[in-house]
């Protein structure tokens, strides 16, 4: 470990794009129903963690942004002009497929539209993701704040052990535990940001200690999660013991992929493959709408056609699935320069 010494924390973040674009290419093959083995079967097993990477990236992402000016108002202007025009482009497509099977009424649109309707009627919101992270980006400010007042070492570890606390309220309730349980690993992102913005050197250099702990921390997590898949099935979602492990695992598989990175970047095929990662996290707001509805569509058409579930038919969908997101890349991007042009215009 003590070629880290070598790095930066600047260094490990760099690669936070990889990280997400990881991050929902897990996701996408969780939610499919490829098969390719035992060691892919294994690997997409836990492919929900890919969530949890991205909040993890995205508390450090919304650290940063913050921090620009404090401001709380530019912050969330700054967040909505990220995924509002994506979304809004998106939603009545995702309303259209979905009222094929599914009668909505005025107030579940509304409530989509704001990003509540999961929180009144999960079986007519799109997914729990984007109302979790609306509501993260609400309570950021006053995390922020929190976060900052912090002087000791030990005040985050004890905010996010009183966080997995107050989570335990929720246990049980199929809607709420799947949410709170993540908003801890989002602190522990906006923890890392505070930490990593720091100007002192001291802070700035990785050391090999710190990246012992974070893997050391990665393989607990990872025998606790097994422990707990193979003793406590009955309460692994409703006791959010599929996503607390998850806290541990997190940071040192970023780490990982972080160094993974660099070692590739020294090659020029590796360099591709940086490069193919990045591309897929930067627009992973987009291929994570578009497989969600592809993939509830597909699964549909099987079960109402009897059709035989194939490999070759799930590779059609994610291809599918890629098309639709570079259709709502582009429009989102036509959005928003209209917008701009008629700010422009109006001026």
């Amino acid at each position: 470990m003590k070629a880290m010494k070598s790095y930066t924390d600047r260094d490990i973040l760099q690669y936070r794009s990889v990280w997400m674009g990881v991050a929902i290419l897990w996701i996408m093959l969780f939610h499919s129903g490829v098969h390719f083995g035992a060691a892919v079967t294994a690997v997409k097993a836990f492919g929900y963690g890919g969530v949890d990477i991205m909040f993890f990236a995205s508390g450090i992402g919304c650290w940063y942004s913050l921090s620009k000016d404090g401001d709380a108002w530019r912050f969330f202007k700054r967040r909505c002009a990220r995924i509002l025009p994506t979304f809004y482009v998106f939603l009545p497509i995702w309303l259209l497929t979905k009222s094929l099977n599914t009668q909505f009424n005025v107030f579940s649109i509304i409530g989509n539209i704001f990003f509540v309707e999961y929180f009144a009627n999960p079986d007519f919101s799109f997914n729990w993701y984007m109302s979790a992270i609306w509501l993260f980006y609400l309570l950021t400010p006053l995390l922020y704040a929190a976060v900052n007042a912090m002087k000791k070492p030990w005040q985050p570890a004890l905010a996010i052990a009183l966080l997995v606390l107050a989570s335990t309220a929720f246990w049980w309730n199929s809607g709420w535990v799947i949410l709170v349980t993540r908003l801890p690993i989002y602190f522990l992102g906006l923890c890392v940001g505070k930490y990593t913005s720091q100007s002192d050197p001291a802070h700035s250099a990785f050391g090999g200690k710190r990246a012992a702990a974070m893997l050391a921390a990665l393989a607990i997590g990872a025998a606790a999660l097994v422990f707990f898949r193979l003793r406590f099935k009955d309460q692994l979602s409703s006791c959010g013991l599929y996503w607390y492990p998850f806290l541990l695992i997190v940071p040192g598989l970023c780490l990982l992929l972080s160094l993974l990175g660099m070692a590739l970047s020294k090659f020029r095929a590796g360099k591709a493959i940086v490069r193919f990662f990045t591309f897929v996290g930067k627009h992973s707001l987009e291929l994570y709408l578009a497989h969600v509805t592809v993939f509830e569509g597909y699964e549909y058409f099987i079960k109402s056609r009897g059709v035989a579930e194939k490999n070759l038919y799930w590779l059609a969908a994610i291809a599918v699935s890629v098309l639709f997101a570079a259709v709502l890349c582009y429009a989102a991007k036509g959005v928003t320069a209209l917008i701009h042009l008629k700010k422009r215009e109006s001026v």
